[in-house]
């Protein structure tokens, strides 16, 4: 990589995070390299130095940075990734959420960056597991990425073996059914409780985007990490607004160390990766 290559990518990192939320280290600028020379076909451009260059011209459009955000995020998950963490939802949070939510008999959550569906699916074989009258219940569970084609993925919810090397053979026997090309199709049941959305976390206003400001439980694990720390923290202070008192919001180990030493000011720790609103 030449100087001037460099130079191009350190200036399209910076646009990308300030665009996008995505930042490459130092030690990852040829992934981004990587990722704009493989966008250059769908993008019309026969070089990644011509994208760049439109890039830093600030010519792009929202369109087009969505085509690139295929290419860029990368959405490696999979089925009850992190089990302690469905562990804690099933056993810590649901428990007492449910008892408060008894009369009305309604649940909204939000997965922010789903990748293509594993997250949110998850979550919604907890709540079936956890609420015995689910058909009583009115169930919003909304899932949202920045990567169009991971999104398609999710609505289609069919899985190969590698998505479910965390999830008990039980569970895949009782909510999939293999097809003859050795993928599996999520039941229907749970398929229709999620719905899936684009949304792009760094740059786009939550509430005008469909995001309820009462919101019960908020799912964002795996995400903050590719952001740089402030972005990170300004995020997190965001998906705070968008919960009720005493709600819930989800995050990695990774995650919540960006913030850890100065947590954001609408959000306590309740756990070492789970935060809960103020009141």
């Amino acid at each position: 990589m030449t100087k001037a290559q460099h130079s191009d990518l350190k200036a399209v990192n910076e646009f990308l995070s300030e665009r996008m939320g995505l930042f490459f280290s130092e030690q990852r600028l040829s992934d981004l390299g990587r990722g704009l020379k493989e966008a250059c076909p769908e993008l019309s451009f026969a070089r990644a130095e011509d994208l760049c260059q439109e890039l830093l011209s600030d010519k792009f459009d929202r369109n087009k940075l969505r085509i690139l955000a295929q290419y860029l995020t990368v959405g490696e998950t999979y089925f009850f990734r992190d089990p302690a963490s469905f562990l804690a939802l099933e056993e810590s949070v649901l428990p007492p959420l449910l008892r408060k939510k008894r009369a009305a008999k309604r649940l909204k959550i939000w997965s922010a960056g789903c990748s293509s569906g594993e997250e949110p699916y998850s979550i919604a074989i907890s709540l079936l597991r956890s609420i015995p009258d689910i058909n009583n219940w009115e169930i919003k569970l909304l899932a949202t990425d920045i990567n169009m084609r991971s999104l398609e993925r999710a609505r289609e919810a069919r899985y190969s073996s590698w998505s479910f090397r965390s999830m008990p053979e039980e569970f895949i026997s009782q909510y999939f059914s293999e097809e003859a090309d050795g993928q599996f199709s999520l039941n229907e049941k749970i398929k229709k409780m999620v719905k899936f959305d684009y949304l792009n976390l760094a740059e786009d206003k939550y509430s005008k985007s469909g995001i309820p400001n009462d919101l019960d439980l908020i799912f964002c694990r795996n995400v903050l990490i590719y952001f740089t720390q402030a972005k990170a923290k300004d995020i997190a202070e965001q998906l705070g607004q968008c919960l009720h008192p005493e709600a819930y919001l989800f995050t990695s180990a990774n995650d919540s160390a960006r913030f850890i030493a100065n947590p954001p000011q609408n959000l306590e720790r309740a756990a070492s990766t789970i935060f809960k609103k103020r009141n």
